[in-house]
């Protein structure tokens, strides 16, 4: 998402409605949003076809925010003041917010950056890194009724340590929908609560650091996993440098073909899967498809 598809001074320019359009308007709207969706760098220029496309495009411009600049911020705020909360209700599907300690985003408007995120009560997977994050996002969190894929450091969000005993509430709604989580979070004593979350009601895809290999509770986990068949996918995040990771996944008793060992995406992966391309989640559901055929059984490294 661009700054410029969110500038606030953008509006269609004057044009002329054509008397006889070309195609039934359920066509025309379905080639203009498949084509905005398809090519969204192209999807500002759409706008100024008509004001009937503008109506149909503008809402697709905001379905995919990657939060990661002062102009978008700055044009998410102004777009605070002149849409409805019905608008990001609806239009927005996807949040990011890559903010670490060197971007360019002042703390000043990390405030509103909340109120804004508040209003979108429909997003339906959500990532943060740990300069953005804060405990006021439980209850924002918590009026997402359908957030399905959530990635962020816990500890950050519940300002608390995992491996302190229920001082993280996995009661709470939003983890009663999560799909797929991403927890960036690595305690050595804390695989009993990465236990609990593979008992999540309806979570399918877990993420998480590869140090939980290394771990001496780790046969719990594995343990957890073999009773968790709702479970699709248990990935150890890892970078290529680290060979401890790599040797560890090699060890026999890591029996389980749901197990995969994942390079940890970038945030433009977390985007393109948003926007519906094959990356991080959907290329270890086919990976693990491979490893259950007779020749891949013990691969383990995507």
């Amino acid at each position: 998402m661009s700054a410029t598809s969110l500038s606030p001074s953008f509006s269609p320019c004057h044009h002329f409605e054509m008397a006889e359009p070309p195609f039934p308007p359920e066509i025309e709207r379905e080639i203009f949003e498949t084509t905005a969706l398809k090519y969204p760098t192209f999807a500002p220029t759409m706008l100024r076809v008509a004001q009937h496309v503008h109506a149909w495009i503008e809402p697709l411009l905001y379905r995919v925010l990657v939060i990661d600049s002062e102009p978008i911020a700055l044009a998410l705020l102004s777009a605070m003041s002149r849409k409805s909360p019905e608008f990001f209700h609806n239009a927005v599907h996807h949040i990011a917010v890559p903010l670490d300690t060197s971007t360019g985003v002042p703390n000043r408007l990390f405030s509103p950056l909340e109120q804004v995120i508040s209003l979108c009560t429909g997003v339906r997977s959500f990532g943060c890194m740990n300069a953005f994050l804060n405990p006021r996002f439980i209850p924002i969190f918590t009026g997402m009724h359908d957030l399905q894929r959530l990635s962020c450091s816990l500890e950050v969000l519940f300002d608390t340590l995992i491996d302190e005993e229920n001082w993280i509430d996995l009661t709470l709604p939003f983890f009663n929908t999560l799909t797929h989580l991403e927890c960036f979070d690595f305690r050595p004593n804390s695989c009993v609560f990465v236990q609990k979350l593979l008992r999540l009601p309806k979570l399918t895809h877990l993420g998480i650091p590869e140090e939980y290999l290394r771990t001496a509770e780790q046969d719990g986990l594995f343990a957890t996993l073999a009773e968790c068949p709702r479970i699709q996918i248990l990935s150890f995040q890892w970078d290529y440098e680290n060979l401890r990771a790599y040797e560890a996944m090699k060890q026999p008793h890591i029996y389980d073909s749901r197990v995969v060992l994942a390079v940890s995406c970038g945030w433009e992966d977390w985007e393109a899967e948003a926007r519906g391309g094959l990356r991080y989640w959907s290329e270890a559901d086919d990976f693990v498809a491979r490893k259950r055929s007779p020749q891949q059984v013990n691969v383990f490294t995507l």
